[in-house]
């Protein structure tokens, strides 16, 4: 017996291409030049770059660092 059928892929078809959509509307409804929006993505982007920062010096420790108890 097969994992899913047409029907079920037709389906999620179906719903993908109504959230792409429903996506799109709300991306359009959106000022690209809002300094707020500008602002917050910053914030975003800096918050994200410090944790891969922190995640990547807490798994490769310097060679002459002591492990931390």
């Amino acid at each position: 017996m097969p994992l899913f059928t047409i029907t079920d892929l037709h389906d999620d078809v179906a719903i993908y291409l109504f959230q792409a959509k429903d996506a799109m509307n709300e991306i359009q409804g959106i000022d690209l030049t809002d300094p707020d929006l500008h602002k917050a993505a910053t914030k975003i982007q800096a918050s994200f770059r410090g944790h891969k920062v922190r995640q990547e010096v807490l798994s490769n420790p310097a060679p002459n660092d002591e492990p931390k108890k």
